[in-house]
């Protein structure tokens, strides 16, 4: 217990007595503040003086004065920035300020370093997860999704004509052709039309129109309504196997007609 007292009273003995260096310390910078001030305002009086005499006998002596001023400020300003350097290196700024320069240089170091470790740990775990074929698609074009769309476009109007072929390829000698395939007809018109004794696309084609236009009269006016003047060159494409250009043409008909192309040139 004596030995913890003592070592207290030490502890004690010691914080007094830098408490009093540090007034005394204190003490000492206002004291040199005080007479830096006095010696500057004192230099100023000087100066002041000095000026006085100038302007009563003259101004030859102008130049020496603004020289002198000059001088003097620039001294004041030297001794200032020497106090002020002394002073912070008196309570140890100078290796606060460096002290905390280097730890914020190490941390971020540190930051970065731990960034890219992440960084690195993530990718390797995302790469092992996707599959061969993701990793290594190349990215996607303009151009490639262009030729995309046309492939698609390309395989609608094949498989639509690999469907009217396989139905036309049914069709017996002898029997009626679809009519059905041709835009603006449907099961009910076709049926006219065999009764009228039209049953292949190549009668179609070569039937009149106002013949056609007779046989939809007789049916009755809901079918007087019908235009069929596309039909004959719809039927001529059919009969000639040009399943493209007709399932081209018909999807720019409407119930059979187009205000943009009456004719198609069958080469």
């Amino acid at each position: 217990m004596a030995t913890k007292k003592n070592q207290t009273n030490a502890l004690q003995t010691t914080v007094t007595i830098l408490k009093n260096k540090a007034t005394q310390l204190n003490e000492e910078l206002l004291v040199a503040s005080d007479e830096l001030v006095e010696g500057s305002i004192a230099t100023g009086e000087r100066i002041q003086d000095l000026m006085a005499k100038v302007l009563k006998n003259g101004t030859t002596l102008l130049e020496k004065q603004q020289e002198v001023t000059f001088d003097t400020i620039e001294a004041l300003l030297g001794q200032y920035k020497t106090g002020n350097m002394k002073f912070k290196k008196l309570l140890g700024f100078d290796k606060y300020a460096a002290r905390k320069a280097k730890a914020k240089k190490q941390v971020t170091k540190a930051v970065n370093k731990k960034r890219q470790q992440l960084k690195a740990k993530a990718t390797s775990s995302i790469d092992g997860i996707l599959p061969t074929s993701i990793k290594e698609d190349k990215p996607v074009t303009k151009k490639t999704t262009q030729s995309k769309r046309t492939a698609k476009k390309r395989k609608v109007v094949t498989k639509t004509t690999a469907t009217v072929r396989k139905t036309t390829s049914k069709v017996k000698k002898g029997a009626a052709n679809d009519f059905t395939i041709i835009e603006g007809i449907g099961p009910k018109i076709a049926g006219l039309l065999n009764k009228g004794g039209i049953k292949t696309y190549k009668q179609l084609a070569k039937t009149d129109v106002k013949k056609v236009k007779e046989i939809l009269a007789k049916a009755g006016k809901r079918y007087n309504a019908h235009d069929p003047t596309t039909w004959g060159q719809q039927a001529e494409l059919a009969a000639a196997g040009k399943w493209e250009v007709l399932q081209a043409w018909k999807n720019r008909l409407k119930g059979g007609t187009s205000s943009s192309a009456k004719r198609v040139v069958i080469v």
